[in-house]
């Protein structure tokens, strides 16, 4: 359902944006510039209802301006597997703008009653055009998915299994948070090392005070450190 966007004070909407990636180090006086270029929506959804999936998407960005959202990988006849939450701010579908592809990866769900900023893709490009800022931010953003992919392929690529384990913590930190569930029987199966060993890891991880694990929930207490065991 649309809801007004009349209805939020220019001053709200500005700092929500602000407060996302598209907009950061724009000031306040040049976001209100650029809105009156551009049309964004805002749409409500009720709890546990879709809003993108596979063959179901539209090439617009949203930005969750209240509300919860999960981010789910849904494979026919398998359990949905959870990649990520979404909060206040956070944003989906940046990735369809520019992608040729007919399907979209994941499917986004939300988790409660929540309200969506979008922007189509032509607002996208007009937001761009008229600053500059827009281009490096969407730049950063880019980079920062590569990053999180270069960091899934070296879950499998490590040079040794200890960082082949660390990988794989970094990568479910990402999507995750500091504080995730951890299925010890599915993270031997996909790195393919046996459980007695990734229990052994884990417990040296965990005696540095890089993590701490405990009640099959691990939390990532030392992140910088985690990383240098890779370098």
């Amino acid at each position: 359902m649309e809801e007004n966007i009349q209805n939020i004070s220019p001053k709200r909407l500005c700092r929500f944006l602000q407060s996302t990636f598209l907009f950061k180090d724009i000031s306040s006086e040049k976001v209100s510039l650029l809105l009156s270029c551009v049309t964004p929506r805002l749409l409500a959804f009720s709890a546990d209802e879709i809003i993108f999936s596979p063959g179901q998407f539209d090439k617009k960005m949203g930005f969750v301006f209240s509300g919860e959202c999960v981010v789910e990988r849904v494979k026919s006849g398998h359990p949905s597997l959870l990649l990520n939450t979404l909060g206040e701010f956070d944003s989906f579908g940046v990735l369809t703008l520019f992608s040729a592809e007919e399907k979209y990866p994941t499917s986004v769900r939300t988790k409660r009653a929540s309200t969506i900023l979008f922007f189509e893709r032509g607002d996208v490009m007009t937001l761009i055009e008229k600053e500059s800022q827009i281009a490096i931010n969407l730049l950063e953003f880019m980079g920062g998915r590569i990053s999180f992919l270069n960091a899934k392929i070296a879950t499998f690529s490590g040079d040794n299994v200890e960082q082949k384990v660390v990988s794989y913590l970094i990568e479910l930190q990402c999507s995750l948070g500091n504080r995730f569930k951890f299925n010890c029987k599915k993270a031997s199966e996909e790195l393919n090392i046996g459980r007695a060993s990734l229990y052994r890891i884990l417990s040296s991880l965990s005696d540095e005070g890089l993590i701490t694990f405990e009640n099959k929930i691990i939390y990532i207490n030392n992140p910088e450190g985690l990383e240098r065991k890779l370098k």
